[in-house]
């Protein structure tokens, strides 16, 4: 109609019995599915990184990637449990190599999340999104949206800011 665009909808949420979130009555396993498959992918990518910087072991890399791109279960986005067992039952020392590295990219993960608070980056995030959106709406000019950031949610100025506004009186 008229050139208008039809909004797709997500998939649902999986529902599942452990961890549910009583508010909205699903759980979380979906994400921790998603990220063991990511982990997955990465570890395969960081395998044949090392595997390729060899000369001795450049064949193996290349049959890795040959097997990530035309096994059966080559969608290691979307079924990495599959695909590592796949590959286990025709080469044990790669996957095992990828879920060694698996365990060691997790981990790093964790460490680096755990320490830059991924919750306040997000409500960062968010606040920026707010912000520019009701910039917009009410057509507020460059120079004001500036003068707005040195204020804290509260509509006080944030410590730093103040300071800076009086050097530059």
């Amino acid at each position: 109609r008229g050139g208008r665009r039809r909004r797709s909808r997500l998939p649902p949420l999986s529902v599942g019995d452990t961890e549910q979130d009583p508010r909205y009555g699903h759980t979380y396993d979906d994400i921790d599915q998603y990220l063991v498959h990511y982990l997955t992918y990465k570890s395969v990518q960081s395998v044949l990184r090392g595997l390729r910087a060899s000369p001795q072991t450049e064949g193996d890399a290349t049959w890795l990637r040959d097997f990530a791109l035309h096994s059966s279960t080559s969608r290691i986005q979307t079924d990495s449990h599959n695909f590592l067992t796949e590959l286990a039952e025709q080469r044990p020392d790669l996957a095992l190599q990828i879920t060694d590295r698996r365990r060691k990219v997790y981990k790093q993960w964790r460490q680096r999340y755990d320490d830059l608070n991924l919750y306040d980056r997000m409500k960062e995030s968010n606040l920026n999104i707010v912000r520019y959106r009701l910039t917009k709406a009410l057509d507020v000019p460059m120079g004001l949206e500036k003068l707005a950031e040195g204020y804290d949610d509260v509509g006080e100025a944030a410590p730093e800011s103040a300071g800076q506004r009086k050097g530059s009186q």
